[in-house]
């Protein structure tokens, strides 16, 4: 049959118009992307915006800050400046109590008249109680004057027979005095620094505004006031009267002037609530605090201001929205790189490979995040950290480094690239360029270092090298910033060490954590599973023998050809290993395992071929109870692709009788599907070619050579290869390694001396020609037999 014929046969794999499918990817796989994706995207803008301003006043700022747009903000000093004015033109208000004076004199006058009165009656009547009214009138009248027993007034003004000059010189010059005012001596301490007073009197309500000195009496002023009293009654009286009329006016003058607290706050308070706040206007881009300044009580106005009109500014929702789409669209077109794996269909990540790429951004996220809030309050409480020196720590390329023990290169590098641009999205002002710089040269040397990695001892010089592009990158960043070299330069570099040792440590303690969780596989555990003791393998050995040898040299085959091409060797090999454990169920039906009988013989063709589709379903049950990898188990479903049953078709065609139903090709084609990886391609044509050369009568170099050119290049004819991305120039290569391995394994020995040279093994005929014939090695293959030499 032809091979153009045979591939139009073969059932497509992908078409777009599949139900379940749109555009040829599945509608499944393509829900889960968008919509974890779409989280995702979701949860870095909220980790990212607003910017967090956690400064305080006399703190040093980590970075320079912007303004990202233009708004104003409430300039408190300047405020407080205006509202201090507006209060200094308030002055303390004093109630002017101007009914005490004449109240007071009135009291005067009257017990001045009873006791001129008593004295002129000259006590004839009622002598015996002279004495205790006397003493009645001295109380009260020491009391109305504020005298002391022992002062010499009251024998003065008996002696005058309290004169009524006298009485009204002191009382007039009292009233004059309370006139003035006259203020509590605590009062005066309240007036502060005030240049008047606002007086208002009790009895009219008048206001008035007075200067401090000309309206308040303090002990000093009153001083002064009786001083230009006493010399202008010296003149009329003699010094004792003098005396005598100061000491009544003084004594009989009461505080009349008391402080209106209240009635003062109240209009301070409404003079500074008539001060209008004083808004400052800020522009787009302008710098609010640059690196290194202490932040003042005006800086963190401003930032207090833009950190508010972030969260309350009316475009909110179109900025939340550009970035989330920004995100959006950067996640899935990464993940649409990553999906090109094969150049000719489109094929998502896997979803637990895409949770688990989701689940390593956002606790990186995370943790950048937090260090960015605690790391400006720790930088508060201790000298020797700063924000800077709590990035730098982060462990960082563990991310990267945990990525790459389970990915390839390409796809970790992409990962990087997801990782270093969210983290960058949430760090605050103009240090994201530096940051990104820095995780980035971190990162790129953990991948290369982990690219095949082999054993976990590889993790030591990961973090070491990560340690030393840490600290370059970080001694570039200190000389281009041009930063002070000090004690914090020493700890940031400390820093940026333990960031590589911490981030293999995490890596080392994630490694069994990721394999559990999610199902993959590291070469490690390739290793472990490719160990020939193993009781899945020693089990075939004991069935099997036969496809148990062809399993291992087809597994030396394809790790060799693997790593040819930069393929995943450990993958290829461990898959070949097991690609054929569906024949331990029924070994002999299997030529590589016959002795003698061929039980093919007594079949229909029909059945044979459900024989030999069967052991490919049973090998994938099998290696799902044994709990092997996803990819082992996808090469083993994979590895004979849709191809061709040859020998049993062929022979259907030749026992159809006329009349029957036409023999469909299709019932003796794999069901696929075909290999989607590398090294499921690898292990087909591994498998095809080292059965082939089994089957040649003479395996001279020449005919090994030509017959490995011809069954890969039929393979790669009839389509088998469209899916797992195997170039032509890596097929080329391939075709060299299997040769020299097969012509290494097959090759031609020197006779004993003594003994006959055994000559070449029979050749079994690769189509019956009558009788009963055994099964060709090949029969399970699509290559049509050599009909001669191979050319």
């Amino acid at each position: 049959m032809k091979p153009e014929k045979a591939k139009a046969a073969a059932p497509q794999a992908g078409p777009a118009c599949r139900p379940g499918h749109i555009l040829g990817l599945k509608t499944r796989d393509l829900k889960v992307q968008v919509w974890l994706w779409g989280l995702m995207s979701l949860l870095a803008v909220f980790l990212a915006y607003p910017a967090p301003i956690d400064y305080q006043v006399g703190q040093v700022a980590e970075h320079t800050i912007r303004a990202d747009r233009g708004f104003q903000f409430l300039d408190r000093a300047a405020t407080e400046r205006k509202k201090l004015e507006a209060e200094s033109q308030v002055f303390p208000v004093f109630m002017l109590d101007d009914l005490l004076p004449g109240f007071l004199e009135r009291q005067a006058r009257e017990l001045f008249r009873e006791i001129r009165e008593f004295l002129a009656d000259g006590g004839q009547e009622g002598a015996e109680h002279r004495p205790a009214v006397m003493a009645d009138f001295k109380s009260d009248f020491l009391r109305l004057f504020n005298l002391q027993n022992e002062a010499p007034v009251w024998p003065d003004l008996i002696e005058r027979n309290f004169s009524e000059n006298l009485e009204k010189r002191a009382l007039g010059l009292a009233v004059e005095i309370m006139g003035h005012g006259i203020p509590d001596e605590s009062a005066l301490n309240l007036l502060g620094a005030a240049s008047a007073v606002t007086v208002i009197s009790v009895s009219t309500g008048a206001e008035y505004i007075k200067p401090r000195l000309d309206a308040l009496l303090g002990r000093r002023e009153l001083g002064r006031l009786l001083d230009v009293q006493a010399r202008k009654l010296a003149v009329e009286y003699g010094q004792r009267d003098t005396d005598l009329i100061l000491t009544l006016a003084q004594g009989l003058a009461q505080p009349n002037l008391r402080p209106d607290q209240r009635l003062t706050q109240d209009r301070l308070l409404k003079a500074a609530a008539g001060v209008p706040d004083i808004y400052v206007d800020v522009r787009p881009g302008q710098v609010i605090v640059h690196e290194g300044t202490v932040i003042d009580q005006e800086a963190m106005e401003k930032l207090k201001a833009l950190s508010a009109g972030q969260r309350r500014e009316i475009n909110w929702l179109s900025r939340f929205a550009g970035l989330f789409l920004a995100l959006f669209l950067f996640y899935n077109l990464i993940l649409t790189l990553l999906s090109l794996d094969n150049l000719r269909h489109l094929i998502l990540v896997p979803p637990r490979e895409q949770l688990f790429m989701a689940l390593v951004v956002l606790l990186t996220v995370l943790t950048v995040r937090m260090a960015m809030v605690f790391g400006i309050a720790l930088s508060w409480e201790f000298d020797f950290v700063d924000n800077h020196t709590i990035f730098f720590g982060l462990p960082l390329p563990a991310a990267i480094m945990l990525t790459g023990v389970f990915f390839n290169l390409r796809r970790t590098t992409l990962m990087l690239i997801l990782v270093a641009v969210t983290s960058a999205v949430v760090i605050p002002g103009e240090g994201r360029f530096m940051a990104l710089l820095y995780m980035v040269n971190g990162g790129i040397v953990a991948a290369l270092c982990l690219r095949n990695m082999k054993e976990r001892k590889a993790l030591v010089p990961a973090s070491f090298w990560v340690m030393v592009v840490n600290c370059l990158t970080l001694l570039s960043l200190t000389l281009y910033s041009d930063s002070v070299w000090g004690g914090q330069t020493v700890n940031n570099f400390l820093a940026a060490a333990a960031c590589g040792f911490f981030s293999g440590v995490l890596t080392s303690g994630f490694i069994p954590l990721a394999e559990m969780a999610f199902g993959f596989n590291t070469n490690l555990k390739m290793l472990e599973l490719g160990n020939l003791d193993r009781p899945l393998l020693r089990e075939l050995m004991l069935s099997a023998p036969g496809t148990y040898h062809h399993s291992v040299t087809v597994g030396a085959m394809v790790e060799a050809a693997a790593e040819a091409i930069g393929a995943n060797p450990y993958v290829a090999k461990v898959g070949a290993y097991y690609h054929d454990i569906g024949k331990m169920k029924k070994p002999l039906y299997f030529v590589e395992n016959q002795s003698g009988e061929n039980r093919h013989d007594t079949l229909a063709p029909s059945m044979s071929a459900l024989v030999l589709v069967g052991h490919v379903r049973e090998g994938a049950d099998l290696a799902r109870a044994n709990q092997l990898p996803k990819n082992i188990i996808d090469i083993i479903e994979q590895h004979h692709g849709v191809s061709l049953m040859g020998f049993f078709y062929h022979k259907a065609k030749e026992h159809h009788h006329p009349g029957q139903p036409e023999v469909n090709e299709g019932d003796f084609r794999y069901p696929g599907p075909k290999p989607r990886s590398p090294e499921a391609g690898l292990v087909m044509l591994g498998d095809i070619c080292e059965a082939s050369t089994r089957s040649l009568a003479e395996r001279t170099p020449v005919k090994i050579k030509n017959m490995v050119k011809s069954v890969v290049n039929q393979a790669f004819s009839d389509g088998q290869l469209d899916e797992c991305d195997l170039k032509a120039s890596e097929i080329a290569v391939v075709v060299s390694t299997f040769t020299t391995i097969l012509i290494g394994i097959y090759h031609q020995r020197v006779a004993y001396p003594g003994k006959k040279a055994p000559g070449p093994p029979a050749a079994e005929a690769p189509w019956p020609e009558g009788g009963k014939t055994k099964e060709p090695a090949y029969a399970h293959l699509s290559v049509e037999p050599p009909k001669g030499p191979a050319h």
